[in-house]
């Protein structure tokens, strides 16, 4: 496979993998103070604009969490902080790695796929941790709630692929 198309392909994993997809504002937002202070107290509280695990809590009005649901989410996102943060400086790390080995005038193509393996491995169990986190908070939504989330989610992906798509195209 050719490397180019493959750190392409790595590239676009890790953009899709943040999903950093630009949330539309609040049009009609009654304020709860409740849910607000909540909301405030979790580490995802600074960037409204991330949707996955953490950007469920800033969708709370849009899917009329209770209280209760948010604290719990709060715990599962918790829960899994400290080794999801590791293996995103992790990859960070290997991809800075993987970037000056590059840069060389002679690159190590071992050193390449050993970072490259490194990489997708810290990648999976980040997915692994996600995808469980979710099933997780699956649970703890109404059916109602989760097809309203599903519904936010594919809005957002195809806003993501519309952007990203202009973007590849223009380079």
């Amino acid at each position: 496979m050719n490397i180019k198309f493959y750190l392409a392909f790595l590239f676009s994993f890790l953009v899709l993998s943040k999903s950093l997809i630009a949330q539309p504002p609040h049009t009609s937002r009654k304020s709860d103070p409740d849910k607000d202070a909540i909301c405030k107290q979790t580490p995802y509280a600074m960037d409204k604009n991330k949707i996955g695990i953490g950007g469920i809590l800033h969708l709370s009005e849009e899917l009329n969490l209770t209280g209760e649901q948010i604290e719990k989410i709060r715990k599962i996102q918790g829960d899994s902080k400290k080794e999801t943060s590791n293996l995103r400086k992790e990859i960070k790390k290997s991809m800075d790695a993987l970037q000056e080995e590059f840069k060389k005038s002679k690159s190590d193509k071992d050193k390449i796929n050993n970072l490259i393996n490194k990489i997708s491995d810290n990648q999976k169990r980040l997915m692994l941790i996600r995808s469980e986190q979710m099933l997780k908070i699956k649970e703890i939504l109404t059916e109602k709630q989760f097809k309203e989330l599903i519904k936010i989610f594919e809005t957002h992906k195809k806003t993501f692929k519309k952007r990203f798509m202009k973007k590849f195209k223009n380079e």
